[in-house]
């Protein structure tokens, strides 16, 4: 999302139950208009954001956010930006935090 739009958390969580509630309306024959017509309302409010993600640089090499790490990208961002780079025997550069995730398997 881009960085002058606030409230980033809370309007992603608000588009996802928006977009459940417009998925629920499809379903039943008395509400399938208002929640097809609720869904591209959405659809245009949303467009922005995907533009602006699919055009900015990635701040997150590795990719989407992975299932393992419960979806926590910055975690994901810090462990393969210390995957990536050659540790020696004498670098100290590595967090002790990924060393002792390493250790543990996580």
């Amino acid at each position: 999302m881009p960085r002058f739009i606030q409230w980033h958390v809370f309007l992603v969580r608000t588009s996802g139950v928006i977009e459940i509630l417009g998925g629920s309306g499809l379903l039943v024959s008395e509400t399938r208009r208002a929640g097809a017509w609720g869904l591209i309302a959405l659809l245009i409010a949303v467009f922005p954001a995907n533009v602006y993600m699919a055009t900015s640089p990635s701040r997150d090499p590795a990719g989407s956010p992975s299932i393992e790490t419960g979806g926590d990208a910055a975690h994901d961002y810090r462990a393969s930006a210390a995957e990536r780079r050659a540790v020696g025997p004498g670098d100290v550069s590595v967090s002790r935090q990924f060393q002792n995730a390493e250790l543990l398997g996580q």
